[in-house]
């Protein structure tokens, strides 16, 4: 059995490094998201659709978080962390979830250091064969709305607003999604 799931990470692996079209150096980071999305979907071998992280934790699993592997994409720096007059957000390469907190890990190119935030914007492009080392050095597209992203405070709970769609002018229709991080 643990060959059999041995052979099922590494395909996983194999495939998100192919997409991403990243090199093989960053096949634990691959591995790292292989064993957090096969921990987050069902199995045969428990009954009713129910996943391993819910016999674990006891609640099912928030996937909407989930975001292609290997997607280039820009991580809000904190004020308290920048300048004046320094970039409000990072290029960085998406390279998994966080452990402790529901939140991405990201992998400045730079300075080779890792990042875990709760508020970026992607740029997954799914249909664009592109490598995704060589799209963060080109011009970004610029419907990502990086300066939208607005912090709310909750007596209760810190939450993150992130508004992830919206229409013309005209007529404005913006979804949010609502991330909810420990204090």
């Amino acid at each position: 059995m643990v060959e059999r799931m041995q052979g099922t990470l590494f395909g996983m692996v194999r495939r998100m490094i192919h997409d991403a079209r990243l090199p093989a150096a960053y096949w634990d980071y691959a591995l790292d998201t292989a064993v957090w999305l096969k921990n987050r979907t069902s199995t045969r071998a428990l009954k009713n659709g129910i996943t391993p992280h819910e016999v674990f934790w006891g609640t099912k699993p928030d996937l909407g978080i989930c975001r292609v592997f290997g997607s280039p994409a820009y991580v809000h720096v904190p004020a308290d962390l920048r300048q004046k007059l320094d970039a409000r957000c990072l290029p960085c390469l998406f390279v998994g979830y966080a452990h402790k907190y529901k939140a991405w890990r990201f992998l400045d190119l730079k300075t080779g250091k890792e990042h875990v935030s709760a508020q970026a914007r992607f740029n997954e492009r799914t249909g664009d064969h592109t490598p995704s080392l060589t799209l963060l050095e080109q011009q970004q597209p610029t419907d990502l709305e990086l300066d939208s992203l607005i912090k709310v405070e909750d007596l209760s709970q810190r939450i993150l607003v992130a508004p992830f769609t919206a229409t013309t002018r005209d007529s404005v229709a913006v979804s949010y999604t609502h991330l909810t991080l420990p204090t």
